[in-house]
């Protein structure tokens, strides 16, 4: 005799000595265990099924959110193995989410590194690409967003900041100069002053680069004249 699921019900003595169950055991179909036959291996998942500690399954038709035993479904036909990137065979029941047995890795693949500035790294097991761990992808931490996969080649790239640029984030964007605690703050060069030919000022300095007939660390002086009214550079006129 089978139930619903597919379990074969193994029915008591007719004659128990004690008392039992209607049902004191199941034979479970593949994929399958418990002592009802209500959990599934590990190995795989079930769409029909919740997320939870135990992995009990709960069935329902979705269709009508019915769960009397006249909606029950055959579990076999819905069960998906678990696609797990660090090699794990385990993953909920409800939602597929693997298990990390890698420590290091997060996801619903176990495909990402936990910190952000890190990439995973990738080992061919039987025939298999395996992320067995993450290391440094160099990036500048203060200018760095995250560590990303360029176009799905498996090249990983620095993603930077707003205010920062070049192949690690370690420098600012034009007209901005990295400070000691490697923060980009603004040049504020004298914008009549600055040669805006060439980046406003150092990388690292933030002393601004000069036009013709200017000087000063924001380029806010003349040579040999004065500042007008409008902040441009006049020479004096001397009369004998």
């Amino acid at each position: 005799m089978k139930d619903a699921m597919g379990a074969e019900l193994i029915p008591a003595s007719e004659k128990p000595t004690k008392p039992s169950t209607p049902v004191e055991k199941c034979k479970c179909p593949e994929n399958t265990e418990g002592n009802h036959c209500e959990k599934i291996d590990g190995r795989y998942w079930w769409a029909h099924g919740i997320d939870d500690s135990r992995g009990s399954i709960v069935v329902t038709d979705f269709a009508t959110n019915d769960s009397s035993p006249s909606s029950f479904i055959t579990v076999s036909e819905d069960l998906k193995e678990c696609q797990c990137m660090d090699g794990s065979t385990e993953c909920y029941y409800g939602t597929g989410r693997c298990k990390c047995k890698v420590k290091e890795l997060i996801g619903p693949d176990c495909g990402q590194c936990k910190d952000p500035l890190f990439k995973p790294v990738f080992k061919e097991i039987n025939g298999k690409q395996v992320i067995t761990g993450c290391e440094t992808c160099n990036c500048f931490s203060e200018g760095t967003q995250n560590c990303s996969k360029v176009n799905g080649r498996g090249e990983y790239q620095c993603i930077c900041k707003s205010l920062y640029e070049g192949q690690l984030c370690n420098k600012c964007r034009a007209n901005y100069f990295l400070t000691r605690d490697n923060k980009c703050e603004p040049c504020n060069c004298h914008p009549d002053g600055t040669d805006y030919a060439n980046r406003q000022c150092d990388d690292f300095t933030g002393i601004c680069k000069c036009a013709p007939g200017y000087l000063g660390k924001k380029c806010d002086k003349c040579e040999g004249g004065i500042l007008d009214d409008n902040g441009k550079c006049k020479r004096e006129l001397f009369i004998s």
